[in-house]
């Protein structure tokens, strides 16, 4: 797991339960192979193989937590729910939000980003509207945030979970009740010190990569290997490349087999003859379509995007009077890597459409098609 600075700021005090059972469920959603971590984060002395099961294991866990503390309170749960978080993975939906307007004073800013001021002003401005318990946790450059918002009784409370980058107008949360939605997001903008905080038509499961293509969307694909200093020419040249009068066939596989190679293909020789076979392409026309492939995609990571979608408005097409409208939905583990393998292997033409080629910098994965675009 990741080691995080932590620092927390507790407005709501108490227990949230002082009932042995429900802690117990609380602490349930755990695995067994992750008891060790959830007994070292409680500061419990007990040992995961002295217990039979699991059961047997969080009766005692939450025993033991009523006679230290008479129940759960807000904080131990706030670290349980952060922990939860990171260990479950991208399991959850993440919808991106932009802070939009407001001051630019670099002063204010600078000390506005701390994590106990952040944390503080959140507690603050929330508690005008909840019962509120804030803790956040840094990350790499990432800065994780969880809300516990109380509306009267426990049975009216929420938590949302937020992940944003300091000294940057774009956030991820996840899912916020329709409810309590507006206080919430009021009081993100006024800690951002900001006008109001509005949604981008972005989401997915893995935040990191959402808030990359949000805030680096102008540097994506081929790019970013510029970015990572992986290419040392300028994009801005056109000027064609010189051939050689022979044995442009033999270079252009040697060229083709090196790419693949230090792509991490092995037998890139003998996978480029098969290949060949199954298309019956030149070597001339692999290596067009890898440089095409690489002149959209690059060669860096792709962000992971688990759905894209675009939404077609056209009125000028001859064979459909009036307005056709589609919409075509991509969906998979990685979306856009799964574009780059595509015609990197020849499986679809180059280049390709426009629209998927802009797609990763439009910090968007919900798009609209019209006869302008």
């Amino acid at each position: 797991t990741t080691k995080a600075k932590t620092n927390t700021v507790t407005m709501l005090g108490g227990n949230v339960s002082e009932d042995e059972g429900e802690i117990a469920q609380m602490l349930s959603r755990f695995t067994l192979q992750q008891m060790d971590q959830v007994i070292s984060l409680l500061d419990l002395e007990l040992n995961p193989q002295d217990y039979r099961t699991k059961r047997a294991l969080v009766t005692q866990m939450a025993q033991d937590l009523c006679d230290e503390y008479s129940g759960l309170p807000h904080s131990v749960l706030a670290r349980l729910d952060m922990l939860h978080m990171e260990l479950k993975g991208n399991s959850k939906r993440w919808h991106v939000y932009m802070a939009e307007g407001g001051t630019e004073d670099s002063d204010e800013q600078t000390i506005l980003w701390t994590l106990q001021r952040w944390q503080q002003q959140l507690s603050e401005a929330l508690s005008v509207y909840f019962s509120v318990h804030v803790r956040a946790e840094q990350r790499d450059n990432l800065v994780w945030t969880r809300l516990y918002l109380e509306q009267g009784s426990v049975a009216g409370s929420h938590t949302v979970f937020i992940v944003h980058i300091p000294d940057n107008p774009f956030i991820a949360s996840t899912a916020v009740s329709a409810t309590i939605k507006p206080f919430v997001f009021a009081s993100l903008a006024s800690c951002m010190r900001a006008l109001a905080v509005e949604p981008l038509r972005l989401n997915g499961k893995s935040p990191s990569s959402l808030l990359s293509l949000a805030v680096e969307h102008k540097s994506q694909g081929r790019l970013a290997d510029f970015k990572c200093g992986g290419l040392d020419t300028n994009p801005l040249n056109r000027k064609r490349a010189k051939r050689g009068e022979t044995g442009e066939g033999q270079r252009a596989r040697v060229t083709i087999a090196g790419r693949l190679e230090a792509n991490g293909i092995e037998g890139a020789e003998t996978a480029l003859s098969s290949r060949e076979n199954i298309v019956h392409e030149t070597s001339t026309q692999e290596l067009k379509r890898q440089d095409a492939s690489g002149f959209v995609f690059g060669k860096q990571s792709m962000p992971t995007l688990d759905q894209l979608t675009f939404d077609l408005e056209l009125s000028k097409l001859r064979s459909c009077p009036g307005t056709f409208r589609a919409s075509v939905k991509f969906k998979g583990s990685s979306v856009l890597s799964g574009l780059r393998t595509l015609a990197t292997r020849g499986v679809v033409s180059t280049p390709l459409p426009q629209c998927l080629q802009d797609a990763m910098h439009s910090a968007s994965n919900h798009l609209t098609l019209t006869d302008a675009s």
